[in-house]
């Protein structure tokens, strides 16, 4: 009995039926109605279960609740309350079972004939849960703990979720606890990816396979309705809360562990996303003729212009290397034909100077013919995008042709250190040369090698002229090789037994015409004689 404010209150233990079970067809709810003699208020108590998973406690306020239609301009008085039948409050129907024995007495003194006291039928979910697990499984927690305590396998994983109008795939990681079977998801958050670095993408806790259960549900969730070992798996796609992820890769030790649990043996990891597209390359806008094309280069490459780079280390360790070479004007005027001039390539930066010496009664005043500079090959577009190709040290060598500023100059002869260094660096020169045009790899080194001692120059006029009686400028194959019946040259002068370096330079000036000028540079003969031996 409820006393309130100096009033009393009879008391009705009645059930709900509710369709609110998703498992069964209807679900029976004990509630408690009060009815409040003073002024015929009526108010519906539900007793309070942990973990029901409904709303609970007052189910209607205390007030007057008018009678069902066609009735409802009348309320609810002491007479329309009696045992073993229905009440409907507001559209629920509520099956009166007893009352207090302050009610029941009450009743008695006002004439009430009480209908004889129903049980309250038992509800069909509880009993469910009542109900022990068949066969019965015991779960030794506490073993699987003590012996997979601090044992985490991890996954790496990625979440596809372009499909919204601002998402995009997600790099997550995937931590599933061996100790007690529950997993945490945790978010690779790159620098600059524009996101909010989050604790945690999913806190620890059992994941269920499917979907989330009805409320209630999920009290005690079975190893068979949770993620498990065998369910991670790479290639595998789970389901996180409605969200699809998949596994792609994980650490040595999950490897590990399926290798020797479940005898897996491949773990090829699965692309996490597409190989990025190739960078389309940067137009380069042409050369616009102010400074040189590194500097103009430099200006596009952002804001605020750097300038070009230089190569230190060769600039540092070819300081002082100069190859220099003697040479002439190839021109029709008979007074340039005379000129002669000092053609200098610095290795440290490849520029090339031009001086010529002043000579006595040709008309022509001496001096710097070309400042040092780097120097275009010819044929080349000034105002272009593309890298201009500039002289490089094997493009020079004795006998070659090159055009500096539209002016064409043979080199005649070399200084002793030029023909030095390029000896030392012949394998350098083979590389390089091998695929470029002008003489092969033998006779441009035969160019560079070494001027012999003026000694031999008179036993190779002989034998030219033995050679050549009739003065015609051109030597027989054959008498230049070895075992000829005349005895071609002697002593250190004397080729090889294979003849190959002969070989080479008699193809060479029979399929590239090569114009040697005349007899008077011989000693491009001589050079080559004593390199070959």
């Amino acid at each position: 009995m409820l006393h309130l404010g100096g009033g009393g209150g009879m008391l009705y233990k009645n059930w709900l039926t509710s369709a609110d079970c998703l498992v069964f067809n209807e679900m029976i709810r004990k509630c408690k109605i009060y009815f409040y003699l003073e002024d015929d208020t009526i108010q519906v108590v539900e007793p309070e279960y942990k973990n029901s998973g409904i709303p609970q406690g007052t189910l209607i306020h205390r007030h007057r609740i008018p009678l069902p239609s066609p009735d409802d301009d009348q309320f609810y008085t002491v007479y329309h309350f009696n045992l073993n039948q229905d009440v409907v409050l507001y559209s629920r129907t509520f099956r009166i079972a007893d009352c207090d024995p302050f009610t029941r007495t009450f009743l008695q003194k006002l004439g009430v004939r009480l209908n004889p006291p129903d049980s309250v039928p038992e509800d069909p979910y509880s009993k469910l849960r009542k109900q022990p697990l068949r066969p019965y499984e015991r779960w030794d927690t506490l073993k699987q703990f003590l012996e997979h305590d601090r044992n985490v396998l991890r996954f790496f994983c990625l979440w596809d979720d372009s499909e919204n109008m601002s998402g995009d795939p997600r790099e997550l990681v995937l931590h599933y606890f061996l100790a007690d079977d529950t997993i945490e998801i945790r978010e690779v958050v790159h620098p600059n990816s524009g996101r909010d670095a989050v604790p945690k993408f999913l806190h620890r806790s059992k994941l269920p396979k499917v979907r989330l259960e009805p409320t209630g549900w999920t009290l005690d969730m079975s190893g068979d309705s949770c993620v498990d070992t065998h369910d991670l798996m790479l290639g595998a796609v789970i389901n996180v809360w409605g969200r699809k992820v998949l596994l792609c890769d994980c650490d040595d030790f999950t490897k590990r562990f399926y290798r020797t649990k479940y005898g897996v043996e491949d773990f090829t990891p699965v692309p996490r996303r597409p190989p990025p597209a190739p960078e389309p390359p940067r137009p380069v806008p042409p050369y616009n003729g102010f400074g040189s094309e590194e500097d103009s280069l430099c200006s596009c490459e952002g804001l605020l212009p750097k300038p070009p780079r230089r190569d230190f280390g060769k600039f540092m360790g070819l300081l002082s290397h100069v190859l220099r070479f003697v040479g002439r004007m190839v021109s029709d005027d008979p007074v340039n034909k005379e000129r002669r001039f000092i053609i200098s390539f610095y290795l440290s930066d490849d520029t090339i100077s031009v001086f010529e010496p002043a000579q006595r009664n040709l008309g022509v005043l001496g001096g710097k013919f070309l400042e040092r500079c780097r120097v275009r090959k010819p044929g080349q577009d000034v105002f272009k995008s593309e890298p201009s190709q500039y002289f490089q040290a094997w493009d020079l060598y004795v006998g070659a042709r090159v055009c500096l500023h539209q002016h064409e100059f043979e080199l005649l002869h070399a200084d002793e250190y030029t023909l030095s260094y390029m000896e030392r660096h012949a394998e350098e020169v083979r590389g390089i040369t091998r695929d470029r045009q002008g003489p092969p790899f033998p006779v441009r080194l035969l160019l560079f090698s070494r001027t012999l001692h003026a000694l031999f120059l008179k036993e190779m006029k002989r034998f030219f002229s033995t050679c050549d009686p009739g003065n015609m400028g051109v030597l027989p194959l054959e008498s230049l090789r070895w075992g000829t019946s005349r005895k071609p040259l002697s002593g250190t002068l004397a080729l090889k037994r294979d003849g190959q370096p002969v070989s080479h330079l008699a193809t060479f000036v029979a399929t590239q015409q090569y114009k040697w000028p005349h007899f008077n540079n011989i000693y491009v003969f001589l050079n080559y004689y004593y390199y070959c031996n």
